[in-house]
């Protein structure tokens, strides 16, 4: 093969590449969900300091998910609902501030 063969060869595989590239931008974006809380700022403050104040933050901190199973788990988890008023129920049915039926 010549010089001027592998050329036109490798622009046409970059040409093809390009329009593969734009193609597969071209595709319609799926617009970012934001989340709206019914929470002012005070409750989440007060939340997180409960949170913190039982100890939750030291069990969630690091990569690893806690045993959440565990007997201590499960007493750390409850001092925090009740330390932070929260129903956990109803926590877990809400999303964007309405809850789901």
């Amino acid at each position: 093969m010549t010089t001027r063969t592998n050329i036109s060869r490798l622009l046409a595989c970059a040409i093809l590449g390009t329009g593969f590239v734009s193609a597969t931008q071209a595709q319609e974006e799926t617009p970012a969900q934001t989340a709206h809380s019914t929470s002012t700022r005070a409750e989440v403050v007060a939340d997180l300091q409960a949170w913190k104040a039982t100890g939750m933050d030291d069990v969630w901190h690091g990569e690893n998910t806690p045993d959440i199973d565990s007997l201590t788990y499960r007493e750390l988890h409850e001092r925090y609902v009740q330390a932070s008023g929260n129903d956990t129920s109803k926590l877990a049915q809400r999303t964007n501030g309405s809850m789901l039926r």
